[in-house]
């Protein structure tokens, strides 16, 4: 299509077509590293909010935001311009100029002060008084997140979440635990009270009436947390087959897959085929899983020791990993067994591309599920991990709940006698502060009392000459003995 001239006076005006003038913005908005929607949705503004896009893209501003700026009036894009100015150029640019007053001035405020301009929208909903909590508790070490939300709570609400912070709950969590339901609320912090995780808490107290019902069975299985759920929402003859499946030392974690492929509803012919030559149900599942390299590098390693066929028949799980000093992959196989006292026990053997058994290991974790001096009484000060993901060595300060102070550490190392146990050693705080006090080191001090009020079950005890307080459990499950000794 050629330009059309027309008259106008004495002069004549060249007329551009709409389509040349769209291709040519389209072209400019490329250029400037404009994603193609976005090129079609600004390229079609008017003249005047079109010039507001290049401006603002000159800027730096997000493509995103763009279309929403432009349509402010001039005083709220006058007030977009100086966010700009405050390098706010994120898709909430113009939500953020189109405020009023404060909450405008607060802005600019909390930009200048280091907060990241995602995090902003989170304190513009906050009145004046709240603003001035959120910025006392970010003083204080709190998170912007965590400031944000625990200033928009009543006191109640914010004393519980507080808590809940106390022990590593996450504060998007927290916040939707202290806004439940009298009744949903209390369930929540009476499981987390008993050491289920605050995620799995709030899951499970939203559950039916009816599912609730079987919780005690559940926990008292020791199923893990992240399988509680699962667990709870089976039909009535699901759930009789996966308690069943449970006892037979199925991996809980793959049982809801199982039942799902044994009863027709998921097709898995790998898990099926694998069955079939005798493997058990938990192999046969993680087997389905792994890549085709992954299986080839196993049928390596079994090849070379024939002994691992046996494994195969056991519940175990199974992972290749490539090792990163080598590049060869090493094939890693694990159980599970969870005793009613509530020690979870981790079973690993571990083979080379040899067949070689490189790392036998057996791990021991407190479980979470049961009362412990750890659940939600501790915070985590320092760790060290292996390669595997392992703890090879923590600090965790113990706090009395009801002033927060620190009553006792916990210092915990891997154990040189049995590979994935943590030996710990637990530092009574209360101790030392008496003996200082007092600048006598001979401190009549009821040691078994003092342990046994925080809910430890013990066998033995001792007090070392440095004040130190250990105790030790043995644990006996199917002829493996556990040397315990943490608090």
């Amino acid at each position: 299509m050629k330009n059309k001239k027309i008259s106008f006076g004495k002069k004549e005006i060249n007329i551009i077509p709409p389509g040349i003038i769209f291709n040519s913005r389209i072209k400019k908005l490329i250029e400037l590293g404009v994603s193609d929607f976005y090129s079609e949705q600004i390229a079609k503004l008017d003249n005047e909010k079109y010039k507001k896009a290049i401006e603002l893209l000159s800027f730096g501003v997000f493509e995103e935001g763009i279309e929403d700026t432009v349509d402010l009036d001039e005083e709220k894009y006058k007030q977009a311009l100086e966010l700009v100015n405050h390098n706010i150029i994120n898709e909430d640019l113009a939500s953020l100029a189109n405020l009023e007053g404060e909450a405008y001035r607060r802005v600019i405020e909390l930009k200048d002060n280091g907060i990241d301009t995602e995090q902003i929208s989170l304190f513009t909903h906050l009145n004046h008084e709240e603003y001035k909590e959120a910025k006392l508790l970010m003083k204080k070490g709190y998170t912007p997140v965590e400031a944000a939300s625990l200033a928009g709570l009543s006191k109640e609400q914010k004393e519980i979440a507080l808590s809940l912070l106390k022990i590593n709950t996450q504060i998007e969590t927290a916040s939707e635990i202290v806004r439940m339901e009298y009744k949903q609320r209390e369930i929540c912090l009476d499981l987390i009270h008993r050491g289920i995780k605050p995620e799995e808490a709030e899951l499970i107290a939203n559950l039916k009436e009816s599912e609730k019902s079987r919780l005690n069975d559940i926990l008292s299985m020791n199923v893990g947390d992240d399988n509680i759920v699962d667990f709870a929402k089976f039909s009535n003859k699901s759930y009789k087959r996966a308690i069943s499946l449970f006892k037979q030392g199925v991996l809980p974690e793959y049982i809801s897959s199982i039942i799902n492929i044994e009863d027709g509803e998921t097709i898995n012919k790998e898990y099926e085929e694998y069955r079939k030559r005798g493997y058990s149900r938990s192999v046969s599942y993680s087997l389905s899983l792994l890549e085709n390299e992954e299986i080839d590098a196993l049928a390596e390693i079994i090849k070379k020791n024939q002994q691992i066929k046996e494994l195969l028949t056991q519940e175990y799980d199974i992972n290749i990993i490539e090792l990163q000093n080598s590049n060869k992959p090493e094939a890693i196989f694990s159980k599970e067994i969870r005793s009613l006292n509530g020690t979870l026990i981790t079973i690993v053997q571990t083979f080379d591309i040899e067949g070689n058994s490189t790392r036998n290991r057996v791990e021991e974790y407190s479980n979470h599920a049961t009362s412990s001096i750890l659940s939600g009484k501790s915070d985590v000060y320092k760790a060290k991990y292996d390669k595997f993901g392992e703890i090879k060595e923590l600090t965790q300060f113990i706090q009395d709940q009801k002033d927060n102070s620190v009553i006792g550490v916990i210092h915990s190392k891997a154990s040189t006698i049995l590979p994935g146990v943590l030996e710990s050693i637990y530092y009574d705080i209360s101790k030392f502060k008496e003996s200082n006090s007092n600048n006598n080191d001979e401190v009549n001090y009821d040691i078994e009392n003092a342990v046994k009020s925080k809910g430890i079950p013990i066998t033995t005890v001792s007090q070392e000459e440095d004040g130190t307080i250990v105790y030790r459990e043995n644990y006996k499950y199917n002829e493996i003995l556990i040397n315990k000794q943490n608090l």
